[in-house]
């Protein structure tokens, strides 16, 4: 039989069994709790961080070229090493889309020497910078210093087209009074008519992207030169242009886009005209930069409604700065320009 003593460690060891008891209870219930507000917490922390990304703006996406179901016709420049070394090798630089043919290519005239070809190339963020040197020679225009030209032939002429492309004005950038850079041309293969440099008769018709600082006033533009088989009329509708030359016979007409203000130099820009004639001969115009339209003009006569085979079936990369006199060279600057992402298409 258990002496007193014994029984009362008996109780005193239940007691303390049923307070650690108690105290077991006690903690996995805080266990339980902690358990859940880390629960809690670890819910809260996710859709902080899914609110916090959700405020964050996403990149823009890039630009998209219109859905016009147009096929590539020719692009460029694409090339790995060193640029050409000679400027009747710069049409290795372009490469056939769905429709060219040939050598994309024609011969340099004869006539335009080495000294008037002042360009200097040089490979600038996937495409070519091109800087111009003042003219030194009378041919073709006393104020001309042209780098390069080449002729990209399609396999065909097509009655709508587009050229696209990015620009790069780098910095400080010289402006000329007028200059060229990158174009597309229809024209009926006689080299008689043409349509680069001059109205090439009624057949055939050009455009080309310029640099314009004619008045010297700080508000240089950017711009579109169009020969045409047609001359301007009053049938024509939308933007009206800055110029229409009288000595060309109302064949060649000039547009500044001043809505889009002065250029940026030192961004790359990118620029998209489309065109389009009909069995007439006439048909539409307009040009985007950076997505902003700056240009539409409508029943413009691009070709005779004789010609036979109309629309355009040449691409036509170039750059130059020009006039007929010397005045028309840069006044300063990095007298360079760059572009890359050249594309014709066609339908």
């Amino acid at each position: 039989m258990p002496t007193e003593e014994t029984m009362r460690q008996l109780e005193a060891a239940e007691e303390a069994a049923g307070r650690l008891e108690s105290e077991l209870d006690s903690a996995e219930l805080y266990l339980r709790r902690a358990d859940d507000t880390f629960t809690e917490l670890r819910a809260a922390l996710s859709a902080a961080k899914a609110a916090e990304i959700a405020d964050v703006p996403l990149p823009p996406d890039p630009p998209q070229p219109p859905a016009t179901g147009l096929q590539v016709l020719a692009r460029g420049p694409v090339y790995s090493g060193p640029l050409p070394p000679s400027r009747n090798a710069f049409h290795q630089l372009f490469t056939p889309g769905a429709g060219m043919k040939g050598d994309p290519w024609k011969p340099w005239s004869s006539k335009v020497g080495a000294t008037n070809n002042a360009g200097m190339w040089s490979s600038h963020e996937g495409g070519i910078a091109v800087q111009l040197q003042p003219a030194n020679q009378a041919y073709p225009k006393a104020g001309s210093s042209e780098s390069h030209e080449a002729w990209v032939y399609f396999d065909k002429r097509y009655r709508k087209a587009a050229m696209e492309l990015e620009l790069k004005l780098v910095e400080p950038f010289g402006w000329p009074r007028t200059g060229k850079v990158a174009g597309i041309v229809g024209w009926n293969g006689d080299w008689g008519q043409w349509p680069g440099g001059f109205n090439g008769g009624p057949d055939n018709a050009s455009l080309r992207l310029i640099f314009n600082d004619w008045a010297r006033n700080g508000n240089p533009r950017l711009g579109a030169y169009v020969y045409m088989g047609g001359v301007w009329d009053a049938a024509i509708t939308g933007d009206r242009p800055n110029y229409v030359d009288p000595a060309n016979n109302g064949h060649s007409v000039e547009w500044l886009f001043h809505g889009y203000g002065r250029p940026r130099a030192g961004a790359w820009l990118p620029i998209r005209f489309e065109m389009s004639c009909d069995d007439s001969g006439r048909g539409s115009l307009s040009a985007s930069i950076e997505g902003q339209q700056v240009l539409q003009v409508g029943n413009l006569p691009w070709f005779s409604p004789a010609t036979v085979d109309k629309g355009w079936n040449t691409g036509y990369p170039c750059g130059l700065f020009g006039g007929n006199d010397p005045s028309y060279n840069p006044l300063g600057g990095s007298r360079t320009f760059a572009y890359r992402n050249l594309v014709w298409s066609g339908q």
